[in-house]
């Protein structure tokens, strides 16, 4: 957390005394606001997509890690935007982030609205037309037939494949997409399924939820 201060990765002030750090509620806010301010500028999206050479027609799949607004709450207006270029999009998740997406007054956002307030945004149903649910494993073999596979494309005279493994705990719907690229586990999001804070010389995380989603033994077996 020191570090995380130090680089203005987080705005508080920290007491050596009791180890403790009193967050400076209003200046994380604002960075929160400007950041807002910055995604709902689709423009400069555009712009980075077209000097990389992406397009949004291309775009076949949004995938949806777990579903707290946090990572969610703008997944219909995602969702939207890129249908318009690419109509047969489709929102890769499990069922459970499906139901838990589409109950806009459940446990967590109601816990959100809270703390956040207006911060929140405006929440909405997605049909469900618009998800390919997947029957995540967790697990796989890149040596053998992995059922979690979603697709397979070649990119530079390379064989890619995309996957999603299930890594509940964090909440119970967390999934991880990952990327196998000519046989080797070449990428992974684990999104919360580790954790939010990591100790600058050990590997030590500590969960992100309180119940009733987090559940320890869920959360290290699927670690």
């Amino acid at each position: 957390m020191k570090k995380m201060l130090k680089n203005g990765e987080i705005y508080g002030e920290y007491f050596v005394r009791t180890k403790s750090l009193a967050f400076d509620q209003q200046a994380n806010i604002n960075e929160i606001d400007e950041l807002i301010d910055l995604y709902k500028q689709w423009e400069k999206l555009l712009r980075y997509m077209k000097r990389n050479n992406m397009s949004l027609t291309s775009v076949k799949y949004i995938i949806a890690s777990h579903y707290p607004f946090d990572h969610n709450g703008g997944l219909w207006k995602l969702f939207d935007e890129i249908k318009i270029h690419s109509p047969n999009v489709k929102i890769i998740s499990s069922f459970e982030t499906i139901k838990l997406v589409n109950i806009l007054e459940n446990t967590s956002n109601l816990r959100s609205r809270k703390s956040f307030g207006p911060l929140m945004g405006e929440l909405r149903m997605i049909e469900e037309s618009a998800f390919k649910v997947l029957k995540s494993e967790n697990y796989f073999d890149i040596n053998e037939s992995c059922p979690s596979i979603i697709d397979k494309f070649e990119l530079k005279d390379s064989d890619v494949e995309l996957g999603v493994i299930k890594s509940p705990g964090h909440s119970p719907d967390h999934i991880c997409p990952f990327f196998i690229r000519d046989g080797v586990v070449d990428f992974v999001y684990v999104g919360e399924s580790v954790g939010i804070f990591i100790h600058e010389t050990k590997l030590v995380t500590l969960p992100s939820s309180s119940a009733p989603d987090f559940n320890y033994k869920v959360y290290m077996d699927s670690n």
